[in-house]
């Protein structure tokens, strides 16, 4: 096993449900046994670790888990009319996060394969959020996100949660999953940011 290939697998690792997982076993012994991939690990679990502290320390507003499933069996009965095979969801929302992205590697060639499901999407728009993701467009006016959005070819006929309407939007940008253009909008709860942090939810 090379280190990419280590990297690729440890990609998935977290310290609090995967120690003794044996599909890590191979991919831990290398990280013992070389230092630069055992500094690019500490890093890792490092950003894994503040990712969920923040995610614990986040409210779930009143009323959201109820409004997901609304949307979703709302947007489930027209892809079933319409017979669109398409992955685009009317809002996408991942509540945010402030922590400093600690990796600098993409996903290697060679890593363990995505899986093509809900699981899947979500856990790479999370992950694109925080350590990659920059806004295209930086504006608080929502025509204008439409707009840019539908020059792009993304989705930009979404609706946002009552929650999400009382928040400030701050842009939005357009990224790709399994060949497909997914539409990113971005807010700002209100809450006091770290410097340099525009958004705190996407």
């Amino acid at each position: 096993m090379t280190v990419d290939q280590a990297k690729g697998i440890l990609l998935t690792y977290r310290p609090w449900a995967a120690a003794n997982d044996p599909a890590y076993a191979e991919a831990l012994a290398l990280a013992r046994a070389d230092s630069e991939l055992r500094r690019w690990f500490e890093a890792h679990c490092a950003a894994q670790e503040a990712i969920r502290s923040n995610f614990k320390s986040i409210a779930i507003p009143e009323g959201l888990k109820a409004q997901i499933l609304s949307e979703r069996v709302s947007w489930l009965a027209a892809f079933r009319q319409r017979h669109r095979v398409a992955l685009s969801v009317a809002a996408l929302i991942l509540i945010g996060i402030a922590a400093a992205s600690l990796w600098t590697n993409l996903r290697p060639a060679g890593g363990p394969t995505e899986a093509i499901n809900l699981a899947g999407f979500r856990g790479r728009m999370v992950t694109t959020a925080v350590r990659l993701y920059n806004m295209e467009l930086e504006t608080d006016n929502a025509e204008r996100i439409r707009e840019h959005l539908g020059r792009k070819g993304a989705f930009n006929d979404y609706r946002l949660t009552s929650g999400l309407r009382q928040t400030t939007l701050t842009g939005c940008g357009v990224l790709e999953w399994q060949g497909r253009k997914v539409s990113m909008v971005c807010f700002r709860s209100g809450k006091s940011l770290p410097a340099g942090m525009k958004s705190d939810l996407y």
